[in-house]
Order: structure tokens, then sequence, then C-alpha cells
């Protein structure tokens, strides 16, 4: 039987080769690892299948790996652009989830509440909004009191970050077990965040905070 040659055997080749760890440095097959990607607009986000169009960085599946990196900036050096602070907690989450066996959902994940689903995309089409740790955290400084919505794989850095606040009377917090960083992406098109704020007297966020005294969702 013929060999394989040509452009075929170069494909095999280059799906064989292993990735370089930003973090560690060491070297192991695609699947071992966490592939990041910056897509052709320029976004950088996981990419848990590994097949996303654009640049890739990889990382070991592990929160040392993941502090080496941070430390060198890598994903920022390895993509050639610019990655906030704040996507080393989305990266935290993803591995924190991933460690538990739970990235994909895990057991007891309530299915999606498309009320509430509803309500956080009225409020964005509003402009009544906020997303991202950067966004909320704007808000809750000029001292505005907002409903903030966590997604269920938010990192410990975020929910640390908004609790002082929380603390002060500035806001209300709600984790919704439904929602994690993939549905507010692919749901809500509004990016791959963790965190969202809405003005807590507004009728939007008090039919979410009815849901949550029925049971729907948990009440921090």
């Amino acid at each position: 039987m013929a060999g394989i040659t040509g452009n075929k055997a170069g494909a095999l080749q280059k799906r064989k080769r292993p990735r370089t760890c930003v973090g560690c440095g060491a070297e192991e097959g695609k699947k071992k690892l966490l592939r990041v990607v910056r897509s052709p607009e320029g976004v950088v986000s996981v990419d848990p299948t590994g097949r996303e169009p654009g640049r890739g960085a990889y990382l070991c599946i592990s929160l040392e790996c993941l502090k080496l990196a941070k430390k060198k900036n890598a994903f920022s050096r390895a993509l050639r652009v610019s990655v906030p602070l704040t996507f080393y907690d989305e990266v935290e989450a993803y591995i924190n989830a991933k460690l538990s066996g739970d990235e994909n959902g895990g057991k007891g994940q309530r299915p999606i509440d498309p009320k509430l689903l509803d309500m956080i995309g009225l409020s964005a089409r509003a402009g009544m909004l906020s997303v991202g740790q950067d966004q909320v955290l704007q808000e809750l400084k000029k001292g505005k009191h907002l409903l903030v919505l966590l997604t269920r794989d938010c990192s410990k850095n975020v929910e640390r970050a908004i609790a002082g606040y929380k603390e002060r009377g500035l806001c209300k917090i709600i984790k919704l077990d439904f929602l994690d960083r993939d549905v507010v992406h692919t749901k809500l098109n509004l990016g791959k965040t963790q965190i969202l704020g809405l003005p807590l007297d507004s009728g939007m966020a008090k039919k979410i905070e009815t849901l949550v005294t029925e049971g729907v969702v948990n009440h921090e």
C-alpha cells in the first residue's frame, strides 16, 4: 500500500505536533492542553473545542500554570494582542470547572430559564445592562445601586471584587445557576463575560428578584 505523501503527510504531521504550554513551557499533545484563541476579529476567548479559527495559545489545565502565564503576560505575547488581566479570571473559572468535571454544565445544573434570559436580553437592548467586570465596577464606584448577576462559573476573584460593594449596600448579588459564560456568549451575544449588572430600582431587576424569591435561582 502506498505511503502517505505530500500535503496529506504534512497535515498529519502538523496535527500530531506537540504544543507548548505558555505557563510552564512543557510540551504536550494539543488534546491535553487548553487552547485560548484570538479570533480574526481580535477577540480573545477560551476555545474548549480546540477548533475555533484564529491564532492559538496553549496552557496546561493547571492553576499553577495559569499563575505562571499571568505573571509573564504570556497570552498577550503568544497571541500578539493586548489581553486584559480579567481574562485570566475567565480562564481560572474554566480550569476550576474542568478540574471538577463541570465544564459542560455539571450534574444538577438547571435548564436555561427563557423568562430570565429574555429579561436580561431586553435589558441589554434597552441599554440598561453593564457587561463585564470593568463596567460593573465602574458603575458601583460611581455610587450607583445595581443588581449584579453572576454566572455559575464565575471566578472567585470576580466574586471577591464585588463582595465589598454588597457589604456597603450598593448591590445585591444573584448567581444564576442556569447561566454560564458560554450561554451569555451564544444566547445573549454579550461575549464570554461572568458578570452583568442592571439598575437595582429598574422593573427588570425587580422581576428577576421576584423569580429569585420563588426559588428559581440562587440569591447570595
